[in-house]
């Protein structure tokens, strides 16, 4: 969808129809170069459609601009054309530098291999046309605004070489490696003869855009009227039989029709309405014969009149066998595709038959057709348009038809029908002409297609003019490819979608670069008002998560706090017990032991013994309490302080990941 976005674009721009011309105006100097001596304009034509790879060219386009270069850039000389001495040499001159400056890039960047010069010749022009098919952007970017894109693809350049080289079997297996890697030091050597090849090879692959962009058609057309089926209204078949203004287009839709495997038809309706036109047109004719002779008869500028004059048709008999002839419906559009009818559905029959007895049908068609004409339509054509209107959306509820037709009320009233398998439901013989680019004698193309011809360019020696574009002209592309990449893909889509509808029901070309620029404007502002919106809601959403990262801190906060405290209190509680066991608990105990073992002596042994008992135990008593007062409860308290807020913080810890449910 891009490029088919890219494509109408480059074809609707008031801008690129001078640059276009510039560019053809190039390549037939560089034809008429390449003739040499006087050159015809069918020489011109044929050479220029060679190039362009189809069978017939846009030959009236072309004239033009062969009449515009002419006193300026080409001379002119019974009917033919010529390079000046001057202009011939100058062309030689460019040419000649163009080599010099070729043999200077393969000396310094590709002679250290082991492939002959003229195949690595040939392999550097193939790698540099598929570098401009596939990096162009990134070129014209680092010309433009040196950003450096190319040196920043290095590994798609790279990739995009190697696997070019690997297919070349006449390159030397042993330079495959290298080459990839020194045409990349190549590209990326900004000097005055890397710039100036390169700047060759990218304005002939800008040139090749716009040329086939103006004669291209895009996917999207072509896979619509691929396989369809052409409904043709009575005017079209009578166009058709009677060789009238069309006729070089109906020539090239055949070639278009053929190529895409439409199938061309028409309704029983439409049958018995064309042998009615060409029985009334027979009458009226046979009378004024018999009654005003052939000078007066032959007056009227009609195509039956003008057909039967084309024959040679002088006596009654010669107009009575025209019209006998003219009767028959035509078997082919011009030479090879049948035309076929289209009788072989009852229910078709049925449709058609009660669509024209639908008296609201019948007014709202008159109505469009009275709104553009100030009158009424005849009863018996407006019937007939009716069931063909009707008869064709039956048939494409379960195909792809359209109607060809140059009937107003027709294609007025299928602009307020919705297309169907992307297809409107009836278009005008010169719409479809555009449409299809069939100007081109129905040789179609993709519009984005444009490396074959960029690669004829090249190969062929017409590279243009050092001066045919400027670099501001070239941003012009990197403007689009910048701007459609803004554009989500979803919108591209709708976007190509509602100009493909406005092209096939024939909008005008001003109208379709307005709405196309509109559009892509929309987009754009679309696309920065969901990023300020985008913006506006990540900062609200940041707002809110640092309100709540904060509320959530606060509550942690609070909870260590609370902890905190908690373990403080149980490690001094804890503190105060071992205290109380070597102040009071302990020493009590030892005391006790020295009360008995003092109660003990006193009884069972004299004075003596019962004293020394008692200063023994006083002695334990107070040694004891000595030992636990200054030697193990100071050393157990003075450890406890200085571990004290560690182990405190290590428990508060473990309570903080045990109530946030964080394991260790």
């Amino acid at each position: 969808m891009d490029e088919i976005i890219k494509s109408l674009y480059l074809r609707l721009d008031a801008n690129t129809s001078t640059l276009t011309r510039s560019a053809i105006g190039q390549i037939l100097v560089k034809i008429i170069y390449s003739l040499d001596g006087l050159v015809s304009k069918e020489d011109i034509f044929k050479a220029y459609a060679q190039i362009n790879g189809i069978g017939k060219t846009n030959e009236q386009q072309l004239e033009e601009i062969l009449e515009e270069l002419v006193d300026k850039d080409i001379k002119k000389r019974s009917g033919k054309y010529y390079l000046s001495s001057s202009k011939k040499a100058k062309i030689a001159k460019s040419v000649d530098i163009a080599e010099n400056r070729k043999e200077e890039i393969l000396d310094k960047y590709f002679s250290n291999v082991f492939s002959d010069r003229t195949l690595i010749e040939e392999w550097l022009q193939d790698v540099t046309i598929k570098f401009f098919e596939s990096f162009s952007d990134e070129w014209i970017s680092d010309l433009l605004t040196g950003h450096k894109d190319v040196y920043k693809s290095e590994s798609s350049i790279r990739d995009m070489v190697d696997r070019r080289t690997l297919n070349n079997k006449k390159i030397d297996d042993r330079d495959k490696k290298v080459l990839p890697k020194l045409f990349f030091e190549f590209v990326n050597d900004n000097t005055g003869a890397v710039n100036d090849y390169l700047w060759d090879y990218g304005t002939s692959a800008f040139a090749a855009k716009l040329i086939r962009n103006q004669n291209g058609v895009d996917s999207l057309t072509i896979d619509s009227f691929k396989n369809s089926t052409c409904i043709l209204d009575t005017n079209v078949l009578l166009f058709i039989s009677l060789n009238s203004r069309f006729k070089d287009g109906i020539i090239a839709l055949e070639n278009v029709f053929s190529s895409l495997n439409v199938k061309v038809g028409y309704l029983y309706i439409t049958q018995k309405e064309y042998q009615d036109k060409v029985y009334n047109q027979k009458s009226m004719t046979m009378r004024n014969l018999e009654k005003f002779g052939y000078d007066i008869a032959s007056i009227p500028n009609d195509d039956f009149t003008t057909n039967a004059k084309e024959l040679q048709c002088k006596t009654s008999e010669d107009f009575e066998r025209f019209f006998d002839e003219k009767h028959k419906m035509p078997k082919v559009v011009h030479e090879s595709l049948p035309i076929k009818l289209l009788d072989n559905d009852s229910q078709l029959v049925n449709v058609v038959e009660e669509a024209q007895h639908n008296q609201n049908k019948i007014d709202e068609l008159n109505g469009i057709f009275h709104n553009c004409t100030g009158h009424d339509k005849r009863p018996n054509a407006l019937i007939h348009d009716i069931g063909l209107l009707e008869g064709v959306e039956y048939l494409r509820k379960n195909g792809k038809y359209f109607v060809v037709s140059e009937e107003v009320c027709v294609n007025l009233y299928s602009k307020k029908r919705p297309l169907s398998d992307n297809l409107p439901l009836s278009i005008r013989i010169d719409t479809l002409i555009n449409v299809l680019a069939a100007n081109n004698d129905g040789d179609t193309f993709n519009a984005a297609d444009y490396v074959p011809l960029f690669a004829n360019i090249v190969r062929s020696g017409l590279i243009p003019n050092k001066n045919t574009f400027k670099q501001e002209e070239l941003y012009f592309l990197y403007d689009i490819d910048e701007q459609v990449a803004q554009l989500p893909k979803e919108e591209v889509e709708e976007i190509v979608m509602d100009m493909h509808e406005m092209i096939l029901k024939g909008t005008g070309d001003k109208e379709l670069e307005r709405e196309l620029k509109s559009k892509i404007t929309k987009g754009k502002i679309k696309v920065v008002s969901d990023l300020d919106s985008t913006k506006q809601a990540l900062s609200l959403s940041e707002k809110n998560l640092k309100r709540q990262e904060e509320q959530n801190q606060n509550l942690s906060d609070a909870l260590r706090r609370n902890i905190w405290n908690s373990e403080t209190q149980k490690y001094d509680e804890e503190t105060v017990q071992i205290k109380k066991k070597y102040q009071i608990s302990y020493p009590f105990v030892v005391f006790l032991i020295s009360v008995i073992a003092f109660i003990f002596a006193f009884f069972n042994t004299d004075t003596v013994g019962s004293f020394l008992s008692f200063v023994i135990s006083l002695l334990v008593n107070v040694i004891y309490n000595w030992y636990c007062r200054v030697k193990v409860l100071k050393d157990k308290i003075n450890d406890r302080l200085a571990k004290r807020e560690s182990v405190i913080s290590r428990a508060v810890t473990e309570r903080m990941n045990k109530e946030i449910g964080i394991k260790e």
